[in-house]
């Protein structure tokens, strides 16, 4: 057994709210934050009430992880969308950014930076 310390960044499928959930929770070895997350969001989804939506993960991030680490961006766009910028995803944290022209300062979309400890 052991301890998993993790914050995920949820969503609300079908609307455009979204906010960050704290875990913490012994589990077995094999699995990890991820695993755990999915499992505790799909038992939420399984048990809906009316009026309720189902939500999804966006991203999970171990919480053990102290102080700030570079973003590790990788172009996600296949071609530059409509008004001028490329979208990229960093590889560390899963966060979105956008890359403007020619520029190669790629810019955290502000749903991410608050939760993401990137810079």
């Amino acid at each position: 057994m052991k301890q998993i310390n993790c914050k995920a960044l949820i969503k609300e499928v079908g609307t455009n709210r979204t906010w960050t959930e704290s875990f913490s929770a012994m589990v077995k070895d094999d699995v990890d934050e991820i695993d755990y997350c999915r499992w505790v969001v799909e038992s939420f989804n399984n048990s809906l009430k009316p009026n309720e939506h189902p939500r999804e993960i966006l991203h999970v991030r171990n919480s053990s992880i102290k102080g700030p680490i570079l973003h590790n961006w990788k172009k996600k766009s296949i071609v530059t969308e409509k008004g001028g910028y490329d979208i990229y995803q960093c590889s560390n944290c899963g966060a979105l950014g956008k890359r403007h022209g020619l520029s190669s300062t790629v810019v955290s979309d502000k749903k991410f930076t608050a939760f993401c400890k990137i810079k």
